[in-house]
């Protein structure tokens, strides 16, 4: 992961992400060669050592579905998790309803069900209500919630509540979603009883603590740093005919090669390259 101290924020590059920053970097040390006096005025969209904001998991919570299977509501606080382990709570229901989304059927005594193949053929509405979550101080920006269930195209559909903007370790999301199964088969049947619902909370990165101000470092001493090792000699870009190349390899001209090309088409291009100079 790369941190970037300006904002205060942390980034984690796969593979790809690095390839596509290090040509991106190769190509400003190429300008700074070509004229070091000059200061390099970049965009965020420009800066290699830039991410836009992504969503980071906080947790995930199970619910089943079976009670779905008999008419019964189901509501229930469950446990979010993580790979640290137990790091919140989420308050969601399930909730078997008519058409028109009103109502809960399992207060009706008239439509209890002994057998959940009674349902076959018939139609089926529920409600996914997400109430409100208790996230972690530190996982706690922007959140919300993603889960999916399986349509009767057999395909798993996602849905997403809103956003709760802000740093809120409670926030409220109250997002009512009317789900249907037009004509239940044992399909659907076999889903509801032997499966869960699994809730996915996310948030932003919080970057709202302000960092010292760094002191402007110009572009100029930026490649400096990059031409020259901490020793005073060879940097990691070391000069071998007017073409800056990473120490250890051969010189190969890299000016045709896009920034978001992959390690396997590197070695595609390499390849090339050696075959055409023997």
């Amino acid at each position: 992961g790369d941190v970037y101290k300006r904002q205060g924020e942390c980034y984690i590059w796969n593979t790809e992400q690095f390839m596509n920053r290090y040509y991106l970097i190769k190509e400003l040390f190429e300008q700074f060669c070509a004229e070091p006096n000059q200061r390099l005025k970049l965009s965020k969209n420009e800066d290699p050592f830039w991410d836009p904001p992504q969503p980071h998991l906080v947790g995930v919570g199970y619910l089943k579905l079976q009670p779905l299977a008999y008419l019964i509501d189901n509501p229930c606080e469950i446990a979010l998790v993580s790979e640290k382990g137990k790091i919140g709570k989420l308050e969601v229901s399930l909730i078997p309803t008519d058409e028109n989304g009103d109502g809960n059927l399992a207060e009706d005594t008239d439509t209890f069900v002994e057998d959940s193949r009674e349902l076959i053929g018939q139609r089926l509405d529920f409600i996914v209500f997400v109430d409100q979550a208790v996230l972690p101080e530190n996982h706690c920006k922007d959140s919300y919630v993603e889960y999916a269930l399986l349509n009767e195209n057999s395909e798993y559909e996602s849905y997403r509540t809103k956003t709760i903007y802000g740093k809120n370790p409670e926030p409220q999301y109250r997002q009512v979603t009317h789900h249907s199964y037009k004509n239940v088969d044992d399909k659907i049947i076999n889903y509801l009883q032997h499966n869960n619902v699994c809730f996915k909370v996310y948030s932003f990165p919080d970057s709202t603590i302000i960092p010292p101000t760094p002191t402007p470092v110009s572009s100029v001493a930026m490649f400096r740093r990059l031409s020259q090792g901490s020793d005073g000699g060879a940097g990691y870009f070391a000069r071998n005919d007017d073409t800056e190349t990473p120490k250890g390899l051969n010189s190969v001209s890299y000016t045709h090669l896009r920034a978001h090309e992959t390690p396997e088409h590197l070695v595609c291009r390499l390849l090339l390259e050696k075959k055409k100079t023997h």
